[in-house]
């Protein structure tokens, strides 16, 4: 099996249908990130590309690793990266005690409470495989965990 690029479509399986993600590339400190596309579908669409550009969230996600090991098939190669989409840079976690640690370019602030941006931060997280099915089958989005 060949590297996957940015923008390669990878298809999931889930309880609930197929689901799609796309391959944005890797973060030099944490590794692979995926952007999760909303939905499901019973069978794979006849383009997947065509399914970009739509809802999701950024994840970390061992993309290269479950593509070799068959968790995920890339279904679609050579896909542009919508306009704005990249390895995200500013991120967020949770701290001890309900804070959250916000990280924009390597600085490093703790808040306890987020503002409208910081909620729409991805994550610094890196999922298995099996929390990412569970996550996305029963919908979850990154605005949950605030």
């Amino acid at each position: 099996m060949r590297r996957l690029k940015p923008g390669d479509i990878l298809e999931l399986k889930t309880p609930r249908g197929l689901a799609y993600l796309q391959y944005v590339g890797r973060h030099v400190d944490y590794g692979d990130v995926i952007w999760v596309l909303k939905g499901f579908h019973q069978a794979r669409p006849a383009e997947p590309a065509e399914l970009v550009g739509g809802r999701g969230y950024y994840i970390f996600y061992p993309a290269q690793v479950a593509a070799r090991r068959g968790f995920v098939e890339a279904v679609a190669t050579g896909v542009p990266l919508p306009n704005g989409m990249a390895v995200p840079r500013d991120l967020r976690w949770g701290g001890a005690d309900m804070y959250w640690v916000i990280s924009r370019n390597g600085v490093d602030t703790v808040r306890q409470k987020l503002t409208a941006a910081e909620k729409r931060l991805p994550l610094l997280e890196m999922w298995n495989h099996e929390f990412l099915v569970g996550r996305v089958t029963e919908e979850w989005d990154p605005s949950q965990d605030v």
